[in-house]
């Protein structure tokens, strides 16, 4: 069973206006791609994420993404404070929309599978109970002021 959690950033000012756009390269953990096997035995990955996410205007106080799995603190959790400690390294990682899960020591996002919409994975900007109330999940991961910020939901 999943247990999806949201992790939301709050913007710096002078980023509120600007454009940026997800940069696999710049993660702290590798980047996990969607490999299938068909049923012949052929197998193959869906398309790379930057291929699909598109450039995000910041344009709320708050960005956040829905994670899919492992959203514990000593899984998810864990990771986010190991390995995403600035502010750059967690907005570059909510700019590639939502995510599968990470816990399992990288990043798989939703984006760089083929099946699905840009429109519907992109992160999610406004006030900070906005952002909240348009994401599902059992933890709330919140970095503020150069820290993280943990919260059970349910």
């Amino acid at each position: 069973m999943s247990t999806p959690c949201k992790i939301i950033l709050k913007l710096d000012k002078k980023d509120i206006g600007r454009s940026k756009k997800f940069n696999s390269e710049k993660l702290p953990l590798p980047y996990g791609d969607w490999v299938f096997k068909d049923a012949d035995g052929t197998i193959w990955r869906d398309e790379s994420c930057e291929l699909k996410c598109k450039r995000v205007k910041l344009v709320g106080d708050y960005i956040g993404v829905y994670c899919h799995w492992d959203g514990h603190t000593d899984s998810t959790g864990r990771v986010l404070k190991r390995h995403f400690k600035t502010y750059d390294a967690v907005l570059n990682l909510l700019l590639g929309g939502f995510i599968s899960g990470m816990a399992c020591g990288k990043v798989t996002n939703y984006a760089n599978r083929n099946v699905q919409k840009w429109d519907d994975i992109k992160p999610i900007q406004g006030s900070l109970e906005d952002v909240k109330q348009s994401i599902y999940g059992q933890y709330e991961y919140i970095f503020e002021d150069g820290k993280w910020h943990c919260k059970k939901i349910i």
